[in-house]
């Protein structure tokens, strides 16, 4: 198959299949008997991947052949699909097909145009069902739309999605979800002690620990704060990352306050206040402490942490 033909085989499969486009991402999206469908171009290959909310692959591409019983028939080796992954973890609900121009010229259009019936056969042999899903928007309508909402796919009714188009053009939607206090206070707690008995006990080495370690640590542990934060209380407010970004910052200054009350200690007798009194009078002020490092790097880490909070209830559709 020349150059030509592979761009009307697929042209021909965006077409049947009713993709749509985005064109922000450049991606097609699609329905198609319960199948999630997503096309791109990358480098030269057209990638195709096939996902259903429904269907567990566990160890389903390491067989492929038995696996994929339906796919095997066709003239699309199973060998070709590998594994879907969402950020670093492979994805169980899904499988991937990536077609560069040596692939291509190996089928022909009716090859690719009968391959999604053959994945979603396989796909309802492992759970999968074999209809296309409700609206994930109002939850009465069979989907016929494909789209991403905060990066993952969901279906819409023609309906939502077109309420989508005329009331929210910009495609950002944002959330009234109750905040969960209890919840809250409970992570906060929790996500304080440990962070400051934590922060505090890797300073406790007698041989003093990586300086690098140390400012780096308070970044990716601020982050994980607000993170943890923002799963248990699923909604978000201004207040309440403030109340977070505090508790970081407090439980850093807890840690460092512990780890030179040790350092003292052991050259000296001192007592905690005398310490509270050295680590702000000195220890953040003196050019020669490290001290304001480290809070410097929770800091950052608490400005990208409190930006992902401030997000937490906005939706992106596209």
């Amino acid at each position: 198959m020349n150059e030509a033909n592979s761009l009307e085989c697929v042209q021909a499969f965006v077409e049947k299949y009713a993709l749509r486009y985005v064109e922000k991402d450049k991606h097609f999206l699609g329905l198609f008997k319960g199948l999630f469908i997503d096309l791109w171009e990358h480098k030269g290959s057209v990638w195709i991947s096939f996902c259903s909310p429904t269907v567990r692959l566990a160890g389903a591409l390491v067989d492929k052949s038995n696996s994929f019983a339906h796919v095997a028939k066709t003239d699309v080796p199973t060998e070709w699909l590998q594994h879907r992954y969402v950020g670093d973890q492979i994805d169980s609900r899904g499988c991937l097909l990536e077609l560069n121009d040596a692939r291509l010229a190996k089928i022909s259009a009716a090859d690719l145009l009968g391959l999604p019936e053959a994945i979603a056969q396989d796909f309802q042999e492992r759970g999968a069902g074999a209809e296309l899903p409700m609206c994930s928007m109002c939850g009465t309508t069979q989907a016929e739309k494909l789209l991403y909402a905060n990066d993952t796919y969901q279906p819409a009714c023609n309906s939502c999605f077109d309420n989508l188009q005329d009331y929210v053009p910009g495609g950002v939607v944002t959330r009234d979800d109750p905040i969960r206090w209890k919840q809250v206070a409970i992570t906060l707690a929790l996500c304080s002690l440990a962070f400051a008995l934590i922060w505090g006990l890797v300073q406790q080495s007698e041989n003093g620990v990586d300086t690098r370690f140390l400012l780096v640590a308070p970044f990716f542990a601020s982050i994980f704060f607000c993170g943890a934060v923002g799963r248990a209380a699923q909604g978000m407010n201004l207040w309440l990352r403030v109340l977070t970004a505090t508790c970081i910052l407090f439980s850093i200054m807890a840690g460092n306050i512990w780890g030179i009350h040790t350092a003292i200690l052991r050259q000296q007798e001192i007592s905690w206040m005398e310490t509270v009194e050295f680590y702000f009078t000195w220890a953040l002020t003196h050019e020669e402490s490290n001290a304001w490092w480290f809070l410097l790097g929770g800091a950052a880490g608490t400005l990208v942490g409190f930006r992902t909070l401030k997000n937490w209830n906005v939706v992106k559709y596209r």
